[in-house]
């Protein structure tokens, strides 16, 4: 499971590679967001990612 460099602009990528079923996703959180408690950040992230995945299919 791939999980260092994970992100957005190519977490479609890992996952386009037949063995690979999952991805690590820190940037989802980072360590940053939560010490700032930006819910609004990561709840962006989250929601983007649903949708790439989502249109993925």
């Amino acid at each position: 499971m791939p999980t260092g460099g994970i992100s957005l602009n190519n977490v479609s990528d890992y996952l386009a590679i037949g063995q690979v079923i999952a991805c690590g996703g820190s940037w989802i959180a980072t360590t940053e967001a939560i010490d700032n408690q930006d819910k609004q950040t990561i709840a962006r992230n989250i929601q983007n990612i649903h949708s790439l995945l989502k249109n993925k299919g």
